[in-house]
């Protein structure tokens, strides 16, 4: 992806944003022989994972931007039209129907060797996020259901986006 001409992909669409040029690479579909390497790879670690809202599209990316040379295993783009679709569902940290129509989530996960190893990436994570502004502040789960919560939260979303482009 060009960072030059501002495009930004999430979950297969391309959005524009009138911004700065983007120097970030978001993972929306990773390929499937290099997801279960990762998937392979972190079995046998801790994981800690957080949905973070921003008030809109580019200050997620730039958000993102900042999580290129971290300890952040997965940064994902969830557009509005994600949460909307997942709204009711169990785990969504915010309440939908009073976001902003510009709001944007980032999936964000991150793992450790041992409990001092995840909370030092978690610790990187947070505090590079620390001045941007977000809608719900940044929290991370170390707990395994609230993890897999906010994973379906974002497989929920990723169906409704096919749906509608189909």
């Amino acid at each position: 992806m060009s960072s030059e001409d501002g495009r930004v992909s999430a979950l297969g669409l391309w959005y524009h944003v009138a911004v700065e040029p983007l120097m970030l690479q978001v993972l929306v579909r990773p390929d499937p022989v290099a997801a279960s390497l990762t998937d392979s790879l972190r079995k046998d670690r801790l994981i800690a994972a957080s949905l973070i809202v921003f008030p809109n599209l580019a200050t997620a990316c730039r958000a993102s931007s900042l999580l290129r040379d971290t300890p952040a295993e997965v940064v994902d783009v969830l557009p509005r039209i994600v949460l909307e679709h997942a709204k009711s569902m169990p785990g969504m940290p915010v309440d939908v129907d009073l976001l902003g129509s510009e709001a944007t989530g980032l999936l964000i996960e991150t793992t450790g060797a041992d409990p001092t190893d995840l909370e030092a990436h978690v610790g990187d994570i947070a505090s590079l996020l620390w001045e941007t502004p977000t809608i719900n502040g940044v929290r991370f789960s170390h707990d395994p259901q609230d993890c897999a919560r906010l994973h379906a939260i974002h497989a929920q979303g990723e169906r409704a986006i096919e749906w509608l482009v189909v």
